[in-house]
This record gives C-alpha cells, sequence and structure tokens, in this order.
C-alpha cells in the first residue's frame, strides 16, 4: 500500500489537484497494479515562504514522495517514474524540470496495515 505525498506551491497545487491525483493513481496502477483504494494520496500545499527553491525551478515546482514497501525491481520503477513524468507534462502543464519524484522502500517488519505487521499479512 503506497502511501503518496505530494508537495508544491499552495496556489499552484489547489489548481491541478484533481488532475495530478488522477496522474499519480494511473501511473502507479498501470507500471504496479496497485489499485486506487490501496493508495494513500495526501496534498501538501505550501505558503511561497515554506517551499523555497532557487535555480531553474519555475512556480510550479512539484515534488512527490513515495513511501512503499520494499520488493519492486528497478525497471518496475523506471516504468512509473516514466509514465508518470509523460501523464504529468500532459495533463498538468508541469515539465521534467519541474517534478521530483522520490521512492522510500520499507521493510515489511517496519510497518503495520489492520492491526498487524505487514511481513505477518498474507
Amino acid at each position: 500500500m503506497p502511501h503518496i505525498a505530494i508537495y508544491g506551491r499552495e496556489q499552484h497545487l489547489s489548481s491541478i489537484q484533481d488532475e495530478l491525483y488522477e496522474c499519480v493513481r494511473s501511473s502507479m496502477e498501470d507500471a504496479w497494479g496497485v489499485r486506487e483504494e490501496d493508495q494513500i494520496q495526501r496534498f501538501i500545499k505550501l505558503k511561497d515562504e515554506d517551499f523555497r527553491f532557487k535555480g531553474a525551478y519555475s512556480g510550479k515546482l512539484t515534488y512527490i514522495e513515495i513511501l512503499m514497501l520494499e520488493g519492486r525491481d528497478a525497471e518496475l520503477k523506471k516504468k512509473f517514474i516514466r509514465t508518470l513524468y509523460a501523464r504529468v507534462a500532459e495533463r498538468c502543464g508541469i515539465d521534467g524540470q519541474d517534478l521530483e519524484i522520490m521512492m522510500h522502500e520499507t521493510q515489511r517488519a517496519s510497518c503495520g496495515f489492520g492491526g498487524r505487521p505487514a511481513d505477518e499479512i498474507g
């Protein structure tokens, strides 16, 4: 059950939230087979003064952080990343320079779902 946190400037993120939700949801389903009911997405809308950056980024900078159980091979991760970049560019108008994706994997014994340690769930 991947947990997704999406960070961005409040005004920009609010204007694309529904489209971005669908981009992440469908990319995860198509690349990994993770159903919508098994995904949790959180949108963290930051004021300009709380989301600071310089350089080549624009005001559309969006940061997607995914916490997931270990086990997906590198090619599946790359498939998800490529799919998500393409969909976000097409549907949300954010190019690759303004989208960052970070995946963090955790061991099954290090988390729990439904009142049980994840490594004890079938």
